[in-house]
């Protein structure tokens, strides 16, 4: 079932359409993968300092 027609809210309508808009860039595709690994790094960073504190 596609989740956009099973959605009555507009906001919601214009959001997905939104973001396949963006996924189909490959420059925002990579952006947001290089962020998703800085923000994994640091989570691991800081467990890590967790574990040594």
């Amino acid at each position: 079932m596609d989740i956009q027609s099973s959605t009555t809210i507009p906001e919601v309508q214009k959001t997905i359409v939104m973001l396949r808009e963006l996924s189909t860039d490959e420059k925002v595709r990579q952006q947001v993968y290089y962020r998703e690994k800085r923000l994994h790094d640091e989570a691991t960073a800081l467990n890590g300092a967790r574990r040594e504190g």
